[in-house]
C-alpha cells in the first residue's frame, strides 16, 4: 500500500503497516508510533510511518 495521503486512519495504518489493532496500540503505549486526535478519532502521519518501517528496516538488517 503506497502512502499518497498525509494523515491515516488506525486501519489504514494497520494495513499499511500489515499489523493487527492489538500490535499497533502496543507501539503506540511504547512509545513507537504518536498518534494525534482529529475529528475526535486518531490519526497517524505518513511520514511517522514510513519512519517506524525504515528503523524496523535497519533494526533487521543489524541483526
Amino acid at each position: 500500500m503506497a502512502l499518497t495521503s498525509s494523515y491515516y486512519t488506525s486501519r489504514e495504518a494497520q494495513t499499511y503497516l500489515r499489523i493487527g489493532k492489538t500490535r499497533l496500540f502496543e507501539l503506540i503505549k511504547t512509545g513507537q508510533l504518536t498518534p494525534f486526535k482529529l475529528g475526535g478519532r486518531l490519526r497517524f502521519e505518513g511520514t511517522d510511518l514510513r519512519a517506524y518501517v525504515d528503523r524496523e528496516r535497519q533494526g533487521t538488517a543489524a541483526a
